[in-house]
């Protein structure tokens, strides 16, 4: 015991301030890296999304192995280069997540959830670390340069030494990259996420829900003239959205915003293209209707669709094929009261019934508690009883007919600012159009 004593009393006889103030920056880092590996998942806003923020920690205690390495051998006082290296790297990781801090700390606005106050103390504690590390380097390890020298040459095999000092430096680096790498790719969501609603309970749901009639089987060849003043044509309700005794052929639905001078409005249409060849239809509060037909080409195959109808506003209404959920786009015009006119695109797709409601979330709903939660990012799809699906028209309160989205979300799920107040798994439910589908998130 009394040699151990006296050894250690001869190691450090010779060891200037410097020496004691790296051994301390030493102790320091180690009791930072544990406080911070403790507590940054719950301290870390959403902007680290991406940023591996645990390689702050995962630095840092590299940082304090090479630091011990240095006050082992501090003849080689190079070393602390690597320690200021494994240190700034922390340091640097931190900087790139703080100013959102700051900026809500200024404004009074929590732009990424988290917690300002700890990620400010990460980010001195950090500052404080690296700073201790430059210093001892300018003041050195040794009292005097001619006992670093005695150091050298009491030290036996000095050149194997090096080896095998630069052969751990090396594992130890190739260790923390592949510790990192293995992390990341635990934790990534690998893409091959696609969103498909249609499963066998759906498509045996629109088996149940078949009407019998099939819109597509409805195709009408180009009239020459119209006539306006039949009296069949005359007791069409115009902007009628239901006929007794008729099948919707062509549902087709628009809508139309615009801003200027702080003012904003939003402007909606729907066209309902009915089996006998009537259409009716609504655009901003204005309601018209007319006929529709389908242009053919020379081999007799029903190649466009077009309307013709009694407004002036609406005369003509040729269609372009489209694809995916809509099979066809237009435009019509609109006046809002003030200025020019403006041109409403529509888009229409053969019309069944919806006989469901599945909702794209974009991503695996994991979220954390203090993160901002909001529905505006994912998508809620009506499902047809030809089974395609595409995103709901989301037409606001008030119009014609109702069709708002609805969400439901458990009581209590969020704070006053709606922020995740709580851990678990949670369903959230949407409604539209009498139908109804939920999703489950998990919150951690």
């Amino acid at each position: 015991m009394n040699k151990i004593l006296d050894s250690l009393k001869n190691f450090f006889k010779n060891k200037s301030i410097g020496y004691f103030i790296s051994a301390a920056g030493c102790l320091l880092a180690f009791i930072f890296a544990i406080i911070y590996m403790a507590t940054y998942e719950s301290a870390i806003g959403n902007n680290a999304s991406g940023f591996v923020p645990e390689s702050v920690g995962i630095f840092l205690f590299a940082g304090v192995v090479v630091n011990i390495v240095l006050l082992v051998l501090p003849q080689y006082g190079f070393i602390n280069w690597i320690v200021i290296l494994f240190y700034g790297l922390a340091l640097y990781k931190q900087i790139f997540l703080v100013p959102d801090f700051f900026a809500g700390l200024a404004t009074g606005i929590e732009y990424n959830g988290g917690d300002a106050g700890l990620n400010i103390f990460y980010l001195i504690a950090l500052l404080i670390i690296v700073i201790i590390a430059v210093v001892t380097t300018f003041l050195g390890y040794y009292k005097k340069a001619e006992e670093k020298d005695a150091d050298f040459k009491n030290v036996k095999g000095v050149v194997p030494l090096a080896k095998i000092g630069g052969g751990a430096g090396l594992i130890l680096i190739a260790s923390l990259v592949s510790c990192l790498v293995v992390y990341n790719l635990s934790n990534v969501v690998i893409p091959v996420y696609a969103f498909n609603p249609i499963t066998e309970e759906i498509k045996a749901l629109a088996a149940e829900k078949d009407t019998g009639f099939d819109p597509a089987s409805k195709i009408y060849a180009k009239q020459e003239t119209y006539d306006f003043t039949t009296a069949e044509f005359t007791a069409i309700s115009n902007g009628a959205s239901t006929r007794e005794g008729h099948n919707l052929v062509y549902l087709f639905e628009g809508a139309y915003s615009e801003g200027y001078q702080g003012q904003y409005n939003e402007y909606y249409c729907n066209l309902w293209l009915w089996d006998d060849g009537y259409f009716t239809g609504k655009s901003h509060n204005q309601t018209f209707k007319g006929y529709w037909f389908n242009d053919f080409d020379g081999d007799g195959q029903a190649d466009n669709l077009k309307m013709v109808s009694n407004s002036e506003k609406y005369a003509s209404i040729e269609c372009t094929k489209s694809q995916g959920y809509y099979n066809y786009q237009a435009y019509i015009y609109m006046h809002p009261g003030w200025g020019d006119g403006r041109s409403m695109p529509i888009a229409g797709y053969l019309y069944y019934d919806a006989i469901a409601l599945a909702i794209d979330t974009k991503d695996f709903p994991v979220y954390k508690v203090g993160q901002s939660f909001t529905t505006s990012n994912w998508e809620v799809n009506r499902i047809l009883q030809n089974l395609n699906y595409g995103s709901i028209f989301n037409m606001p309160d008030g119009d014609d007919p109702k069709m708002k989205i609805k969400w439901t979300l458990p009581e209590d799920l969020l704070d006053k600012e709606k922020k995740l107040a709580k851990a678990g798994e949670f369903e959230i439910k949407a409604e539209w159009g009498g139908l109804e589908t939920s999703v489950t998130i998990t919150v951690k």
